[in-house]
């Protein structure tokens, strides 16, 4: 319940939502219970990189890492590989990253996992964008699309469309990346998210592509 609790308050932005993540991280730790322990660290991974916490995020994460590898939970490995490869991105450790996502990847594609798979092509399409592979980049963003409609994940469809769009903005494939921006825009509004619909036009506008 502190997990859960702790998780919704994070969310909605509400700092009583860390306190309750560490303790149900501990908790789960003095129980023995490694695999909500590495799901708890996680959740609270996830906020501390919100706040700034880098460093506190990527220790949460390699611990949960640790935790689903000796309970053979595949399905959380890949999660805590994601979220690692997204932290160390933000670190400018790209090349730590892209391993981190690699290894995801291959995870997901052992236990059939085709969500998986498109959230860890669509990470390393961020890494390899950042270390200016464009070719690369670009090879990813469409696979992880393809895989998020094959799943039905509507929401990541519409952040790897955004993201498509910007590497296809700035390798100057305009038409294109006019058509990733638009449906990213119109897959945001049919879920209700009208801000990252503005947030979709605005960087379309800023780019100069209408």
């Amino acid at each position: 319940m502190l997990n859960n609790l702790g998780d919704a308050l994070c969310a909605t932005g509400d700092p009583e939502g860390i306190g309750h993540l560490e303790r149900s991280v501990e908790i789960r730790r003095e129980a023995g219970d490694r695999m909500g322990e590495a799901q708890a660290a996680n959740n609270l991974a996830d906020a501390y990189q919100r706040l700034g916490r880098a460093n506190a995020a990527l220790d949460l994460l390699w611990r949960a890492l640790d935790l689903n590898r000796k309970v053979g939970d595949r399905f959380g490995e890949s999660i805590a590989l994601v979220n690692l490869g997204d932290v160390l991105l933000g670190l400018d450790r790209a090349g730590e990253a892209i391993d981190c996502l690699l290894q995801a990847r291959e995870t997901s594609i052992g236990i059939g996992d085709v969500d998986g798979i498109g959230y860890a092509l669509h990470w390393l399409g961020c890494c390899y964008l950042s270390s200016g592979r464009d070719a690369t980049a670009l090879d990813c963003f469409r696979q992880a699309l393809t895989s998020h409609q094959a799943s039905g994940n509507r929401q990541r469809q519409a952040v790897t469309l955004r993201f498509l769009g910007r590497a296809l903005a700035r390798n100057e494939l305009a038409a294109e990346a006019r058509e990733s921006w638009t449906q990213a825009a119109i897959v945001f509004e049919e879920l209700g998210d009208s801000a990252d619909a503005a947030e979709v036009r605005a960087e379309q506008d800023a780019s100069g592509i209408s």
